[in-house]
């Protein structure tokens, strides 16, 4: 059974949403964050402030679009594309990433996680990115071409150890570089002041 949920409203009272897919009732999305209404019953933890990590900066969402450029973590760098949106004016995110669990986040449920990267939106209300084509880009000389990557996301304050999303990254060329779909596209939407956690697993 699926659970397919685009409701703003059930956006801010989860907390939570990203782009395009069907969200099986009990297993974890493929594709990109999606509104999802919280489990009955459970009640919003406080969010946790940002872990420091081996990168952080702070950078304004452009309403008309743009790229996130990642802070370098070991050998990597790279970029998450998103789309048009709604952010008013002065809306930032601050970004950390690390190459060892920093965070605390929850472990990959296969794989092993060789990066991590954690998020929030400062402001208020929910930012909604507009349908349209965005991509990421992730690179490292640790990256081996004979595996496989994947993408998993989690939002411990609403959903604890349960991924929220999963992207298949695919194999990273002869230069350890990953090309993969971005998962702030296709009417993804996601609250302020809410810490998302993203973790590339190697398979």
């Amino acid at each position: 059974m699926f659970l397919r949920v685009s409701n703003l409203c059930a956006v801010a009272v989860a907390g939570v949403a990203l782009a395009g897919v069907a969200i099986p009732a009990a297993a974890a999305p493929i594709g990109g964050l999606r509104s999802i209404a919280a489990p009955a019953g459970m009640q919003r933890s406080n969010v946790p402030a940002l872990f420091r990590a081996d990168a952080t900066k702070t950078v304004t969402i452009n309403a008309a679009g743009g790229k996130l450029v990642l802070p370098k973590a070991g050998s990597f760098t790279g970029f998450i594309a998103y789309t048009s949106n709604n952010a008013p004016s002065g809306t930032t995110i601050t970004m950390s990433t690390s190459t060892t669990n920093t965070f605390h986040a929850p472990n990959p449920p296969s794989g092993t996680a060789v990066w991590y990267f954690q998020a929030m939106l400062n402001g208020n209300g929910v930012i909604s990115f507009n349908p349209g084509k965005a991509g990421a880009k992730l690179g490292s000389k640790t990256l081996n071409p004979a595996n496989s990557y994947t993408l998993y996301g989690f939002v411990p304050a609403y959903y604890g150890n349960q991924p929220v999303f999963t992207i298949a990254a695919g194999h990273p060329n002869a230069k350890g570089v990953l090309k993969f779909n971005s998962p702030f596209y296709q009417g993804a939407q996601l609250p302020t002041g809410t810490a998302v956690d993203i973790e590339l697993a190697q398979n």
